[in-house]
């Protein structure tokens, strides 16, 4: 049997990279729940898909 993991778990620091965030705004984004992390072991992590999700919520910015 093969099991497929679909989704990489990003470090709460790739996460902040790719978001181009600091650290207070990625933890107010944690705390308020607008992003969920897990635990794996003593690491903190970010499923991509949940970082697609997340992106795919903010709202639009409208041209000028």
């Amino acid at each position: 049997m093969t099991t497929t993991i679909a989704t990489r778990l990003l470090s709460l620091e790739e996460t902040r990279r790719l978001l181009g965030i600091g650290n207070t705004k990625l933890f107010e984004l944690l705390k308020t729940g607008q992003l969920s992390a897990r635990k794996l072991g003593a690491r903190t992590v970010i499923a991509e898909s949940e970082l697609i999700r997340f992106q795919q919520q903010l709202p639009q910015v409208r041209g000028q």
